[in-house]
């Protein structure tokens, strides 16, 4: 391959680049990144087309069958490598060079999520303005969970309206929505093999199965020791996927109206309609016995009360935690005290607060400055 660069392509521009080199080993490098960024641009007319084969850097073994879902581009290098050994791989990525930040500093995950943000902005298999493909899915855990959300258009939807709803900053809660809603699925095309996407099970013949699936997601049994009609192992979860199902099923019936598909638009009905009756709907079925299960829960687990001499050993720890760090930031500042120092500090107003955490992690500077103190003191 260099050698057809420096005889058809030795005008361009990267090639020039490579030739004007005098180190040899950084010539070859060299070379060996414009082949493995002409590699990148076949894969992703592969990925977008949906035809042909990637070109990725290890083969894999006879007898071993993957698919275009098992290989992600090295960010340094964009050479194709096996997911789960991108991190491996990154540790001696010529690419990467000597820059030990890009080994070291993050985790598996964070490697996964470069690429994948790498990857997305190249294929671009859904619009350019959803920010789901940015904010969300290199976020998410890469199993087959994600790749059933990732494929079912409805899915994706529901998780575009949650994001601009709650915003950029919350892309892991909705990464959560979402994936509640495929394993849903999975579990619904188990039991009926005619179910191959989310937007065929607002149908009124399937809302038993519906059922039943939601609780084999939940873990339901019938009885438990106290003879009670049946318990969820995940209570929140049958809730959750209560509201989720809905609003997945409004979804499709939006999209039928736009579409002007009737025969849609009267099976949602009469599945929203099965979905709310009150007696032996959703809540009758599943929501009730949630809820309780939830109650019995919280009724059969003791409130641990803090102790007066606990939280004024807090309060001290806490303050010479502070002075301690800022004494350090003064002398030598460094990442490990800053971090120490804003710990603690957070830590100490939650405490003043005597509130939930977030109300405190979340104050932004510019509105700590802009609060009017006098006028609150007067009240």
């Amino acid at each position: 391959m260099r050698r057809h660069m420096e005889k058809a392509h030795k005008e361009e521009h990267d090639v020039k680049v490579a030739l004007a080199m005098t180190d040899e080993k950084k010539k070859q490098a060299y070379f060996n990144r414009l082949r493995l960024k002409g590699n990148h641009y076949h894969n992703v007319r592969v990925l977008q087309t949906g035809t042909g084969q990637l070109l990725v850097l290890r083969r894999p073994k006879e007898g071993q069958a993957h698919s275009t879902e098992d290989y992600t581009p090295c960010p340094d290098c964009l050479g194709y490598v096996y997911k789960r050994d991108l991190w491996k791989h990154r540790q001696v990525c010529i690419a990467a060079g000597q820059d030990e930040s890009k080994k070291n500093s993050t985790g598996r995950k964070m490697h996964f999520a470069e690429s994948q943000r790498i990857l997305n902005a190249s294929v671009k298999k859904m619009t350019p303005t959803c920010d789901l493909q940015t904010y969300v899915l290199p976020v998410m855990v890469n199993d087959n969970i994600k790749i059933t959300a990732k494929n079912d258009a409805t899915i994706i939807s529901y998780g575009k309206g949650i994001l601009d709803r709650v915003g950029k900053q919350k892309g892991a809660y909705v990464s959560t929505k979402m994936r509640e809603v495929s394993r849903f699925l999975m579990v619904m095309k188990v039991q009926d093999p005619n179910v191959t996407q989310l937007s065929d099970v607002f149908d009124p013949s399937k809302f038993e199965t519906v059922i039943a699936s939601v609780k084999e997601v939940c873990d339901y049994s019938r009885q438990d020791k106290d003879s009670n009609p049946g318990v969820f192992k995940t209570p929140s979860l049958a809730l959750k996927l209560g509201y989720s199902l809905k609003a997945c099923a409004e979804i499709v019936k939006g999209q039928a109206i736009i579409n002007d598909d009737q025969t849609t638009v009267e099976k949602v009905d009469k599945f929203l309609f099965l979905h709310q009756c009150k007696h032996s709907g959703y809540s009758a079925r599943v929501s009730s016995h949630a809820l309780k299960t939830l109650y019995n829960k919280k009724a059969s687990q003791p409130d641990v009360l803090p102790v007066t001499s606990d939280l004024l050993k807090l309060r001290k720890y806490l303050s010479e935690e502070i002075q301690k760090h800022t004494l350090s930031l003064l002398r030598d500042p460094n990442t490990d005290s800053h971090f120490g120092l804003s710990s603690a500090t957070a830590a100490r107003m939650i405490l003043f607060n005597k509130r939930r955490g977030g109300e405190a992690m979340k104050v932004t500077i510019e509105a700590y400055r802009q609060r009017e103190w006098e006028q609150n003191r007067s009240k």
